[in-house]
């Protein structure tokens, strides 16, 4: 019987379950982003609940699905009553559950646009949105099913181009 270690280092390479992976491959362009690749969820999550992986998406402390990161970013004076009124920054974020093997991890996955700007009004496609990547992102994480693609293709650090058409 294979141990996690081994089992996540076979869906890393490819083998065994992802051997199929690569067929299954979608490509993104996104202005200059050209051949960012990613897995459908659907593909990642069948091989995921083939190998007794489970998720679960959190729920933030007012019982929704999102959760509220508020940071105070500066303080203005307000000379009318001469008080200082603080002003905050809001960030949205979905939380994602999963466990595998005896590992477990927590995705906390902003809600963004396709060109990763943070939203701060959303819809249901949104959050689902959010939420099929959070998953995505934590299965490869805690199971090595399609983690190769965030080592090859992780676009946060690049440089910030103009909007994409």
């Amino acid at each position: 019987m294979e141990d996690w270690k081994e089992l996540w280092n076979k869906n890393y390479r490819g083998e065994g379950d992802c051997a199929e992976l690569e067929k299954f491959l979608k490509s993104l362009n996104y202005g200059s982003r050209t051949g960012v690749t990613y897995l459908p969820w659907a593909v990642v999550e069948r091989i995921f609940k083939l190998q007794d992986g489970h998720y679960e998406i959190l729920k933030a402390k007012d019982d929704t699905i999102v959760e509220v990161d508020r940071t105070l970013i500066r303080e203005e004076f307000d000379t009318a009553s001469g008080a200082y009124i603080p002003k905050y920054m809001n960030s949205y974020f979905i939380n994602v559950a999963v466990s595998w093997k005896g590992q477990k991890y927590t995705e906390k996955y902003p809600l963004q646009d396709s060109n990763g700007r943070p939203l701060t009004i959303w819809t249901q496609n949104d959050l689902n949105k959010a939420i099929q990547r959070a998953k995505v992102k934590a299965i490869a994480n805690v199971s090595g099913i399609g983690y190769k693609l965030y080592e090859d293709g992780d676009l946060q650090f690049e440089k910030d181009t103009p909007t994409p058409t």
